[in-house]
């Protein structure tokens, strides 16, 4: 075997991923005067899970549901948690959702809207309307996470952040207890790549794809877990898995999103009969940990219908589809089905990893560097 040719990177904040998390963490570091470099598996702005995610976002926004508040909105958090969240984290994540969605906006982010006002829906699990979502990258469904990352990606490179793409990182490298850098192997030019840094930020998705039945895509496979934990970190929470339950399996692949259980889509089992509400007294609308496992009781109990569990949209009303819905109804169309007579099924997959690598408030980990 011919040795490889090592290539020697130096920055000042490395940053591994390539989604929306890690092209916001770059953008902050290369705001603050830092020299950053963003490693990607695949390629920056084109890979991750951000580009198949519906992309909606909860916050609470001034001028939209006076009843609303950051205190109901942590409390929706935390029930939907069990009560076992770290209640720390939930309230840094409601009380900077706002400002947050702020940010996105000035960075070229287009949330739907109707004339100069977002788009606002009620989404399981949520006490009010406080749901948001990106406006699609040309209309297209599949294609909503480019919203975000297409204009991110631009400008995280106009701001001077280098990209070296189609590179896996393999190893953090540690000096005396610290985070000094990584190694990983460049995919594109066939070299083993090292990389010296003061600080690594670790960003590079959840391990949905470790799961036979997943929406994620193919490179969210945990590497970043493994890293952390070699390095010496700390990983918490890894028994909580979210599944996502309403992912369509007949007569096409499609995530389903849960904002339309609100507006009157519901689902029933091979006999007919509306279910949810023999698990919850919110019926569809409860969090998806209860809908998903309802959904899977039902299968497993002989109440499939063909291959999984139907859903209907018939009750939704016209104009609700085409002001809220506009790009699904276009993509059902396209796929060669009218979304309000058509028959549908979905079933839960493997959708989000709940626990992951220990942090703090500040997103710092037990490891200096990191």
């Amino acid at each position: 075997m011919r040795n490889l040719i090592t290539e020697s990177i130096t920055c000042d904040v490395l940053v591994i991923g390539g989604g929306l998390a890690a092209l916001t963490a770059a953008y902050a570091a290369s705001s603050s005067g830092a020299k950053v470099l963003m490693a990607c598996k695949k390629n920056v702005g084109k890979s991750g899970n951000t580009l198949v995610a519906a992309n909606g976002f909860a916050a609470v926004l001034p001028g939209y549901d006076p009843a609303d508040s950051l205190d109901s909105h942590f409390t929706d958090t935390m029930s939907g948690g069990a009560m076992i969240n770290d209640e720390n984290l939930v309230r840094m994540l409601v009380d900077k959702a706002a400002v947050t969605l702020e940010e996105l906006e000035r960075l070229g982010v287009c949330f739907q809207s109707m004339g100069a006002r977002k788009i606002v829906k009620k989404a399981p699990g949520h006490s009010h309307m406080r749901f948001f979502n990106v406006r699609g990258f040309n209309g297209a469904f599949f294609a909503q996470g480019r919203g975000i990352t297409f204009p991110l990606a631009e400008k995280v490179g106009q701001a001077g952040v280098k990209f070296l793409d189609q590179t896996m990182i393999t190893s953090l490298l540690v000096q005396d207890g610290r985070v000094t850098g990584a190694q990983g192997l460049s995919l594109r030019e066939k070299c083993l790549v090292l990389i010296k840094a003061k600080t690594v930020i670790i960003s590079s998705g959840g391990g949905g794809r470790i799961y036979h039945s997943t929406n994620n895509t193919s490179d969210a496979t945990g590497d970043g877990y493994a890293l952390a934990l070699n390095a010496g970190a700390s990983l918490r929470d890894m028994e909580f898995i979210q599944f996502f339950p309403s992912s369509m399996v007949y007569p096409f692949k499609l995530t389903v999103p849960t904002p339309l259980f609100a507006d009157g889509a519901v689902l029933k089992n091979a006999l007919g009969h509306r279910f949810m509400f023999d698990y919850a007294p919110e019926g569809e609308m409860a969090t998806r940990d209860i809908v998903a496992r309802a959904v899977y009781l039902e299968m497993q109990q002989g109440r499939r219908c063909r291959e999984g569990i139907q859903i209907d949209f018939s009750s939704i009303p016209d104009k609700v589809l085409e002001s809220k819905y506009a790009v699904l109804v276009k993509h059902f169309r396209k796929s060669g089905h009218e979304i309000k007579t058509g028959y549908f099924e979905v079933a839960p997959v493997v959708h989000h990893f709940m626990g992951g690598i220990t942090i703090d408030e500040k997103c710092r980990t037990q490891i200096q560097g990191l």
